[in-house]
């Protein structure tokens, strides 16, 4: 029996364990390391593989591989088909046999065996047998939290021997293409950055940038990827060679900055032209000005080439202690003969005792170098006559007094310059180095104090509450402390206190300085310790969330930025989370909160729709300050159809083409009316009244000539028309405001973990309250999304943390204004930019109608204006035949009387006939002279 319950209990414990091996899913990451052979000759070509299998979704890591270098040689890499979408630079950074790959997933990988990158190496000519071993491999969960996890170590061997045979890898190299150049502004550093995209990040060995600020090009710079240029760069050139030393090379252009400048030289040439005007200046004047203003352009491009830094560039130092550092200078094999430099440090950490200047590559002093310890300033100058070629050159060596704890950068400033020994005082400033010193309390020389609510001196902590605590291995009579603001207060000689604990609250943001000192029996004082509180209770400071392209973009992937400061502790980290806010465009699922560690700038691929954009900048104490912006993500033609510069053209547009139309039509039915009416215009009328006056002086000849003018004229045609108290819960992510058509999120925090939140939600028109429910994460952090589309109205928002039977009291109300942003009939929403969508086809509609209206319009009336002309020409032109024939009837009846005139004399009835006959013709002469100018302006 006994036997049976030992076997018994056995066989429930490997059920159990079994039960729990096979019913938890792992959350470990693994990491393969695959290779083409594992035994090669001498000169043989080796594929590396490396491959992680994750069981939950990641979407960063930073792996270290080390190999032999004796061995092998890394030759080229690949990174066609690779999970990861966003590398740190290259995606191989080479040295001395460690090969470092850090990068990021914009679509978070989970699954076995994905490929981050392929890596070809040569074998050397040594034999023996080498590593290929993962050292160190980080991932990050998308977990929302950025939680890291260590991946499996894992190795692959590799023997090099000389009987083995000589391999050759499968992969054929071709030089990567570049696939785009972007240039974007950093907000925080108002700098143009260039972002190169190619088809294979891992083929690329180097990338170099230059660029030209006026005419010619600055020098060739290695970089990476990603890199910034001069600001008032007009073009940019990036260069990428791969791993067999072929290049490509893309150039860029910045229009606006190109545009600029040919308006300042424009502006230049303007004057000039005025300046000759007025003074009249000789052509050698003009040159000379000319040329100086060419040799200025070109002098201004930067030919960059010193690089100042500080030696040592790190260390931790004693409070009231002092150290040195050195100020050196590499010129890069360009002769430099004046500097001007500017240090800055910050005054409440340090302070300058000396710059020493006994031993320096300058040895002319323009004037003596000057530290200013209110501003944290020291201004040096000087020259080298003659210049100077150095690569590790002491300008001086200056002494900083630390005054308390913390850290400190202490960096050249910008009006900092190094001057080329070319005649022109050209600025060769490259870049510069600055240094970073942490400075600590001095070992305590009194009492060991420990704090519990501010156990470490070098954390900062949002509790403004400190309780300290004290012991001593001598014996004591009592001890004299005090807390200020200062690193180095010795207490006075009157104990406060025999108790070894003291508590301090309300302490104001910054850090405090706890100083004691205990008295031995014998009335003497010991040694004093002092002990930093660093106590942060306030957030950073407010920021924004820049957007770019812009907040309503066609481009699916997006770029944000965000930079902040804190006033105290400093920036520890920053978090973003993505909301969708429309219900097509929501993939979050209920009770998730997917806030995610970042640095500015980040990278979104979004679909189609609404989202709300929520970045979190913590400081080192835990505090944080919550920033909001909104992007749309939309179709090109939903994009301009709801721009509302582009309805307004399209308003303006439509009115004008509808002004233009009305003229039109008018015009066409006005000329359409003469037409089918046989209107004549007044002159041919009174012209035609005439020719019948005179039918009834001349007889039938007039008759017949007006009708033919009538037949020409009326020939007829057509035209076509057509109790325990519960502190309750923070609300920290709430929307400022929200529309009918999207969805509500809430977020915020809670003390007490993996507790439940209540929500309550209050319509304030109808008096309607519903409360849903929620559990807190491990840190107390807790995320709501509404189910529904909220009605049009004002709402109050709070919420309690329930622990059992208990719950906490209301969190603060917070007032919720909903605005109408879409009409709704019955279950249905019609969002006013779907209105305003609707609006713009219709406007584009009625613009393509009412131009289809007027151009046929304008199409016939031009038709039937041209057949109206040509009849009227016809009409003066046989008036004017008319009126030719009328003259030679007159010339002809004329001519008879004066052949009565020479035989006889006439009568006074002749005699006015005559007279009359003459009267005519010079009247018909006239109108004939006039039918020939009409018809040549018809004509």
């Amino acid at each position: 029996m006994k036997y049976f319950l030992y076997f018994t209990i056995i066989i429930i414990y490997i059920s159990l364990t079994s039960f729990t091996a096979y019913g938890q899913q792992t959350e470990d990451v693994y990491l393969h390391i695959n290779t083409s052979a594992n035994n090669v000759a001498p000169e043989s070509e080796i594929k590396i593989t490396v491959l992680a299998t994750a069981y939950k979704p990641v979407n960063a890591f930073d792996i270290t591989l080390e190999y032999s270098p004796v061995l092998f040689e890394l030759v080229r890499a690949s990174t066609e088909g690779s999970i990861v979408s966003l590398w740190k630079s290259l995606p191989i950074e080479n040295k001395d046999g460690t090969i470092r790959l850090i990068g990021g997933l914009i679509e978070p990988f989970s699954g076995q065996n994905g490929k981050i990158i392929n890596l070809f190496f040569r074998a050397r000519g040594d034999f023996g047998s080498g590593d290929f071993v993962i050292k160190k491999a980080n991932f990050a969960f998308a977990d929302g939290k950025g939680t890291l996890v260590q991946a499996k170590e894992s190795h692959s061997k590799v023997v090099v021997k000389e009987n083995a045979q000589l391999a050759r890898s499968e992969f054929s190299p071709s030089t990567p293409q570049i696939s785009g150049v972007t240039i974007t502004k950093d907000p925080a550093e108002k700098r143009p950055i260039i972002s190169v995209r190619t088809t294979d990040d891992g083929g690329i060995k180097k990338v170099y940038v230059r660029s030209r600020s006026w005419m010619l090009w600055d020098d060739w710079r290695e970089t990476r990827l990603t890199t910034s240029i001069p600001r008032y760069a007009w073009m940019a050139q990036v260069k990428i060679f791969d791993w067999e030393g072929k290049e490509k090379t893309f150039t860029i252009y910045r229009w606006d900055i190109a545009g600029l400048k040919l308006l300042i030289i424009a502006a230049i040439i303007t004057i000039l032209w005025l300046l000759i005007k007025r003074f009249g200046l000789r052509s050698r004047t003009l040159a000379t000005i000319l040329i100086s203003i060419f040799v200025f352009l070109v002098s201004s491009t930067n030919a960059q080439a010193a690089i100042l830094s500080l030696n040592p560039s790190s260390g931790t130092f004693n409070v009231g202690g002092t150290f040195q550092v050195q100020i050196l200078l590499n010129t890069e094999g360009k002769s430099i003969n004046a500097l001007d430099i500017q240090l800055l440090y910050p005054s409440d950490k340090l302070q300058i005792i000396s710059p020493s200047i006994g031993k320096s590559i300058m040895t002319i002093w323009t004037s003596s170098p000057k530290a200013d310890n209110q501003q944290g300033k020291l201004t040096l100058r000087g020259g080298i006559p003659n210049g100077i070629t150095v690569s590790k050159g002491l300008i001086t060596t200056v002494t900083f007094r630390v005054r308390r704890t913390g850290q400190a950068i202490v960096r050249f400033g910008d009006a900092t310059r190094v001057l080329l020994n070319d005649g022109k005082g050209t600025d060769a400033l490259r870049t510069t180095q600055s240094g970073v010193y942490e400075f600590v309390l001095p070992p305590p020389a009194g009492p060991i104090v420990a704090s519990e609510t501010h156990s470490d001196q070098k954390q900062w902590y949002a509790n403004s509450s400190a309780i300290l605590r004290w012991t001593t291995s001598a014996p004591t009579t009592g001890y004299s402390y005090t807390l200020d603001n200062s690193p180095s207060t010795i207490p006075d000689n009157i104990a406060d206190s025999t108790q070894n604990s003291v508590s301090y609250k309300n302490l104001s943001s910054g850090t405090h300085y706890f100083h004691i000192k205990a008295k031995s029996p014998d009335e003497v004082w010991g040694g004093t310790t002092h002990f930093a509180l660093n106590v942060d209770v306030d957030p950073p400071a407010s920021f924004p969330v820049d957007i770019q392209p812009s907040k309503r973009t066609t481009r699916h992937n997006i770029l944000f930025y965000f930079q902040t400061t804190d006033a105290h502790s400093g920036i520890d980290r920053y978090e973003y989370q993505i909301i969708p806010l429309q219900l097509h465009a929501a993939s979050i699922e209920q009770g998730s909160f997917l806030f995610i560690e970042a640095q500015s700038p980040q990278v979104a691929k979004l679909n189609l729709g609404k989202y709300l954009i929520v970045v979190r900048a913590y400081d080192k104490a835990g505090n944080f300050r919550e920033s909001q912006e909104r992007v749309e993500i939309m179709m090109p033609f939903v994009f301009w159809a709801t721009n509302k510069y582009v309805i307004t053209a399209l308003i303006l547009l439509v009115i004008l083409i509808a002004v233009i139309a009305r003229i039109i039509y008018i015009k066409h039915r006005k000329i359409e009316r003469k037409h089918t009416q046989k209107e004549l215009p007044e002159s041919i009328r009174k012209k035609l009244e005439e020719l019948k006056k005179y039918r009834q002086k001349y007889g039938m000849l007039i008759f017949l000539l007006m009708f033919l003018v009538g037949s020409i004229f009326f020939n007829p045609f057509s035209a076509s028309a057509q109790t325990v108290k519960l502190s309750p819960p923070l609300i920290t992510t709430v929307p400022r405001y929200i529309s009918n058509n999207e969805i509500l999120y809430l977020g915020g925090v809670t003390n007490f973990p993996n507790s439940e939140v209540i929500i309550y939600l209050q319509n304030l028109k109808t008096g309607e309250t519903f409360s849903y429910s929620e559990t807190a994460g491990a840190k107390g952090e807790w995320f709501y999304r509404h189910p529904s589309l909220l009605s049009e109205g004002e709402y109050v928002l709070w919420a309690q943390t329930k622990i059992g039977d208990e719950l906490s009291p209301p969190s603060p109300q917070i007032n919720l204004k909903v605005r109408s942003t879409a009409i709704q009939f019955g279950a249905s929403r019609l969002s006013y930019e779907t209105l305003y969508l609707l609006f713009s086809i219709i406007l584009l509609t009625a613009f393509i109608g009412l131009s289809g209206f007027t151009i046929f319009h304008a199409k016939n009336a031009r038709k039937k204006h041209k057949m109206l002309k040509k009849e009227i020409y016809e009409a003066e032109e046989a008036i004017k035949d008319g009126f030719d024939k009328l003259r030679q009837e007159i010339e002809i009846e004329l001519g008879i009387i004066k052949k009565l005139k020479s035989k006889k004399s006439l009568s006074q009835k002749e005699k006015e006939r005559e007279k009359e006959l003459l009267q005519d013709l010079k009247t018909i002469e006239t109108h004939i002279s006039k039918e020939v100018e009409d018809i040549e302006k018809v004509a």
